[in-house]
């Protein structure tokens, strides 16, 4: 009888089925359904919709991009102390799906009842909550690829895939969020007096509702997918270690230090560009429906490449292409 540790690490060596790639890019594909949303649209909201000042805004972006360090350091302990009968990862985007896509419909549902000092508070609640929940089912996701194959090739697909989900998640959500509102054009072209605007930020408000509730049906339906397509083959068993460790290391592994150095300036340009796109294309192009076509301009490079990233990894390596 063959050694079913043997065996399972043929396994996870085997080409990957068709429905695992594609299940692997549907997951990123339902993040952006939260995350290029909020990227994209939710400066906007708060200032244009919600009624909040741009000077609280950026304060609070900044207070809860620090939260964030937190939630993804609090994430990630509980997902190394989790094992379940549906794996290490999957159980994250089986049963954290709803709750993350109904946080993004929550953060862009602030109830116009509230004052401007209410709106504030709601805002930063239910925004650090959705960077926590965020968090709790993304990096379980992360980590899911490495458990299911351990070929670096395969793995590559599962990164190609992942980057073309998320590619399209996001031009697919901003042509439609924009175009909705890009419609309102007329209506606030018409804005004189404080019930007329009153009137146009409940309709774009009603836009934001009716997206964000479809989203969590979609986004579920997708998760859900993702977490069928992948089925975890790779068991890794290690000994817990403390945050203290964990920077420790990094200030001894050099490479760590330069990934975690670049995701750190690749997020603040994310986050830069996503966040301003939608006032340049309301107040410099005069037409917030025109976001999408900028986001096809700006992800359209990696939608080609996408394809021959395995090929190219496998050709020269995946630091030489980073």
């Amino acid at each position: 009888m063959a050694n079913p540790v043997a065996v399972e690490g043929l396994r996870s060596m085997e080409k990957l089925p068709s429905k695992s790639v594609a299940g692997y890019g549907a997951g990123d594909f339902a993040f952006n359904l939260a995350f290029s949303l909020s990227t994209s649209f939710l400066l906007y909201y708060y200032t244009d919709v919600a009624g909040i000042s741009a000077a609280a805004v950026g304060t609070m972006f900044l207070v809860v991009r620090l939260w964030d360090a937190v939630a993804d350091l609090l994430a990630g302990r509980l997902v190394d102390r989790t094992m379940t009968r549906w794996g290490k990862f999957r159980p994250f985007l089986m049963f954290g799906a709803v709750p993350l896509l109904f946080m993004s419909y929550l953060v862009f549902h602030v109830p116009t009842s509230f004052d401007e000092g209410m709106r504030l508070i709601y805002a930063y609640a239910t925004y650090a909550i959705l960077g926590l929940v965020y968090s709790l089912v993304n990096i379980p996701y992360g980590s899911l690829a490495s458990a299911v194959t351990q070929s670096v090739y395969e793995r590559a697909k599962l990164v190609a895939a992942r980057a073309f989900g998320a590619g399209i998640g996001g031009v697919i959500l901003t042509f439609v969020v924009g175009g909705f509102i890009g419609d309102l054009r007329g209506q606030k072209a018409l804005i004189q007096t404080s019930q007329d605007l009153v009137a146009y930020q409940a309709a774009v408000q009603g836009v934001f509702t009716k997206v964000t509730l479809a989203f969590v049906v979609i986004g579920t339906a997708a998760f859900w997918f993702t977490a069928w397509a992948c089925r975890e083959q790779v068991v890794r068993t290690h000994p817990r270690i403390s945050i203290k460790e964990t920077i420790s290391t990094m200030k001894t592994n050099k490479p760590l230090a330069y990934l975690c150095g670049s995701s750190f300036f690749y997020l603040i340009g994310l986050f830069a560009v996503g966040g301003t796109t939608a006032f340049y294309a309301q107040y410099v192009l005069g037409n917030i429906g025109l976001v999408g076509i900028i986001t096809l301009v700006n992800t359209g490079i990696a939608l080609v490449i996408t394809p021959f990233i395995p090929k190219i990894i496998d050709r020269y390596g995946k630091k030489n292409v980073f």
